[in-house]
């Protein structure tokens, strides 16, 4: 069982809108996982959902302002700012500037049981809703 992951060699998942570099897979943890999420300048992640877990942000580097819910109330993030989102919000991150925000992304699944039980299975899924190529978001550098 590993119990220390490092970031310097994640694999990268890189959207349209966003990059995600995995920390910890779903598949090596009971209740969660952990990925660094990057959001360039004129990107933004889309406002979406999460009905099976609650989201803990920690802001890196960066600017940005994080949406959340359905009156889409606005809030200025930065470095050293933690933000949590309930199960069932609606959320997204954009940057603000002309930096890129960078974060890291805790995520506290509500059960152990979990239709996507890899963080691959997942992507594959958000993929197919979004219209994304799973292998053009999959990072050549992983491959």
């Amino acid at each position: 069982m590993q119990y220390v992951f490092g970031t310097a060699h994640c694999k990268r998942y890189i959207f349209p809108t966003h990059c995600n570099e995995l920390v910890v897979d779903r598949a090596d943890a009971v209740m969660s996982e952990v990925f660094v999420v990057s959001v360039e300048p004129e990107r933004a992640v889309h406002f979406h959902r999460h009905c099976d877990m609650e989201q803990i942000f920690y802001f890196i580097a960066g600017r940005g302002i994080l949406t959340v819910g359905e009156d889409k109330r606005e809030f200025n993030v930065g470095p050293g700012q933690v933000a949590r989102i309930p199960p069932g919000t609606l959320h997204c991150v954009r940057p603000k500037g002309k930096k890129t925000v960078k974060y890291l992304s805790i995520d506290c699944f509500c059960s152990a049981q979990r239709n996507e039980t890899t963080w691959d299975e997942h992507v594959r899924n958000v993929c197919r809703e979004r219209g994304y190529s799973f292998d053009a978001v999959v990072s050549a550098d992983n491959k």
